[in-house]
C-alpha cells in the first residue's frame, strides 16, 4: 500500500511541474524557434513563483502524511497498550500484585481493627441527659 502511495503521488507530482511548465510557456508564447527576451526582473519573478508553488505543493502533501501518520501512530500505541495491559494484569503478574495491594490500602485506610478486650460500643441506655 505505501509503495503504490508513493508512486501515485510522484506521477501527481510530475504532472503538476509538467501542468505549471506548459501554463508558463503558454502564458509567454514560448516556442522552440522565437528568440526569448526576458528581462532579469521577469525571470526572477517566474523562478520564485514556481519555487513559492512547489513549496506550497510539498507543504500540502506534508500536512496530509503529517494527519495520516498521527492517526496510525495513535492507533498503534493505543493497540499496543491495550495489549500490555491485558497481559500485565493477568492474575500472578507482578502488576496485577500491585494493583491488588494499592486497592486493599486505599479501601482499607482510616479503617482501624477493634481492640480484642473491647466489650463493643459503649451505649448510654436511659441515661440520656438531653431528654428531661
Amino acid at each position: 500500500m505505501k509503495t503504490f502511495l508513493g508512486i501515485v503521488l510522484t506521477v501527481v507530482a510530475g504532472l503538476l511541474c509538467i501542468g505549471i511548465g506548459v501554463m508558463l510557456t503558454a502564458s509567454f508564447h514560448v516556442t522552440w524557434k522565437a528568440q526569448i527576451d526576458i528581462n532579469p526582473a521577469e525571470f526572477i519573478t517566474i523562478i520564485l513563483t514556481a519555487v513559492s508553488v512547489m513549496l506550497v505543493i510539498l507543504t500540502i502533501f506534508l500536512a496530509v502524511f503529517g494527519v495520516i501518520g498521527i492517526a496510525s501512530i495513535n492507533e498503534r500505541l493505543r493497540e499496543h497498550s491495550m495489549n500490555y495491559f491485558t497481559n500485565e494484569l493477568k492474575d500472578g503478574r507482578p502488576a496485577f500484585d500491585l494493583l491488588k495491594r494499592v486497592v486493599r490500602n486505599v479501601v482499607y485506610e482510616g479503617v482501624d481493627p477493634i481492640p480484642e478486650d473491647s466489650a463493643g460500643p459503649t451505649t448510654n441506655a436511659g441515661n440520656d441527659s438531653d431528654d428531661k
